[in-house]
């Protein structure tokens, strides 16, 4: 959206541009300024991965952030699910019901 109005200010304002978008100057003006953040490969992902194999493919994405947050690693909950989800990382359910037929 933001690319847009650049490509746009070329023949008019921004100002008039953002009205006609109905978005927000200042919204604009923040987004120019942060710039876009490639997405970097990190090795928090092979620390997910381990945690995951430690657990013996059993932990969801809420106990591996747990796992690693108790081994001094701090990160969200749902940065970790995207990691385990990118990597095919999906828990084995266990079967704990024991069904008895009288």
């Amino acid at each position: 959206m933001h690319r847009c109005i650049t490509t746009l200010t070329e023949k008019a304002s921004v100002q008039r541009v953002c009205d006609l978008l109905e978005v927000n100057r200042s919204g604009y003006y923040a987004a120019r300024q942060r710039g876009r953040r490639p997405r970097r490969p990190c090795a928090l992902g092979q620390r997910v991965k381990e945690a995951f194999e430690q657990s013996e493919w059993t932990y969801g994405s809420r106990r591996v952030q747990a796992a690693l947050c108790s081994d001094g690693v701090e990160v969200g909950r749902y940065r970790v699910r995207r990691l385990m989800r990118e990597q095919g990382l999906r828990p084995e359910e266990e079967d704990t019901h024991d069904f008895l037929t009288v």
